[in-house]
């Protein structure tokens, strides 16, 4: 686990940027139970801490200008020239988004970002900014699950547990792209395919047959499997 302190300057001055490695365990899986047994234990109050007071300071006194994190109220004795809180971002695969947000083995067709249906989403309509997910909603939905109001999947919109970083809106996980890039290709050469079949190369009316009842197999399983996780 990597933390990237990212300093954007206005003026057109270079940002500064500085990685630091805060975790590594090496495990042959990345099983959420290790995760939490051992990165989660130590980084998450500080990482807290920072989300809660942490702010770069800009102050001067008579000796020098510096630049400091800062956790406590603004420097004394010195003047503050800028006091900037810090934003965290969390970055990842699809796989450690759904373990932070709480949605470890939930079904794939939901979305981490937004509580749409997925046949309505997946068509790359924009969603409104109230459909999208923030810490509070989930934990109301986790709360009536647990009451037993929300039983059936749909009804639970991929939803599993609390989130682990309890702190950081979904809003703050940076989008996929590569996750992205490899559905949309998926997508494309799907359509591609289909079109080939539908226009040059007819195929027997057997293996359509046999194709579709395989698609159709593969869906009850998902659903069969999802309703049983959940």
């Amino acid at each position: 686990m990597l933390l990237k302190l990212l300093l954007r300057f206005y003026h057109g001055k270079d940002t500064i940027i500085r990685l630091f490695e805060i975790a590594n365990v090496s495990h042959s899986s990345d099983d959420i139970v290790i995760f939490n047994t051992t990165v989660l234990q130590r980084n998450v109050p500080g990482l807290e801490t920072i989300h809660n007071g942490g702010r770069f300071i800009v102050s001067s006194s008579e000796e020098a200008r510096q630049l400091e994190l800062s956790f406590d109220e603004e420097p004394i004795n010195r003047q503050v020239h800028y006091n900037v809180p810090v934003s965290i971002f969390i970055n990842g695969n699809l796989k450690f988004f759904a373990q932070r947000l709480g949605r470890d083995g939930m079904s794939t067709s939901w979305c981490m970002y937004c509580n749409v249906h997925p046949k309505d989403w997946s068509g790359l309509v924009a969603v409104p900014d109230d459909e999208l997910w923030t810490l509070a909603q989930q934990t109301q939905f986790l709360d009536s699950i647990n009451a037993g109001h929300l039983k059936e999947a749909i009804d639970k919109k991929g939803i599993v547990s609390l989130p682990l970083l309890n702190f950081v809106e979904p809003k703050h996980f940076i989008f996929p792209q590569l996750h992205f890039e490899i559905g949309t290709v998926n997508n494309v050469l799907d359509a591609f395919r289909g079109f080939i079949e539908d226009a040059f190369e007819a195929l027997p009316e057997t293996e359509v047959e046999a194709r579709n009842a395989k698609i159709i197999a593969d869906v009850s399983y998902t659903k069969a499997r999802d309703k049983s996780n959940h």
